[in-house]
């Protein structure tokens, strides 16, 4: 309501759904951090909780990794005042994960997609040209603690922005965009 854009929407267990975006407030509740879990019945959530601020801008992608934490993309910074430019992952209950660091800058411009691969690692794709200051087009595979996995080399990677990506079954990924 007034003037909220979701930009991901991932479906929980128990009927429960996990909505991220530039989201201000959800039916009347206060939602700082750009991100809100909602009930079965719509309602929001109030047991999970960023524990602060949240995410200072856009949040564009969000996915649930195979252990239960929330990894998220968009135009943001920081994450509770911590620096994460464009990239954290989330406790099952909302609070940053100081384990996942991608501690040499993260992404240098917005992440739009993240898909979650074999082995816990993650997918990210978006406006950027590098990660963790190394040279990434628009298109790069982060290990379980945020550091680049150098297997996936798309250093030529795509000319323009990704705004999907996709997962095959023989390991190879799918992007799509401007």
């Amino acid at each position: 309501s007034g003037g909220n854009n979701i930009s991901a929407i991932v479906p929980l267990a128990g009927g429960k759904v996990l909505a991220a975006g530039a989201i201000s407030h959800i039916r009347g509740t206060s939602v700082p951090a750009n991100l809100v879990r909602l009930n079965a019945d719509g309602s929001v959530d109030t047991t999970f909780n960023s524990g602060g601020a949240g995410a200072n801008g856009t949040i564009y992608a969000a996915v649930v990794l195979s252990d239960g934490r929330i990894a998220i993309a968009g135009s943001f910074t920081t994450y509770n005042g911590t620096a994460r430019n464009r990239i954290a992952v989330l406790s099952a209950s909302g609070v940053m994960d100081a384990a996942f660091n991608p501690s040499t800058g993260g992404l240098n411009s917005t992440g739009y997609v993240l898909v979650v691969l074999p082995g816990g690692r993650l997918l990210v794709g978006g406006a950027f040209t590098t990660v963790n200051g190394v040279v990434r087009n628009r298109a790069a595979v982060l290990n379980f603690n945020g550091s680049l996995d150098a297997s996936f080399d798309a250093r030529i990677g795509a000319n323009s922005t990704v705004y999907c990506a996709a997962a095959q079954a023989d390991g190879k990924v799918l992007l799509g965009g401007a």
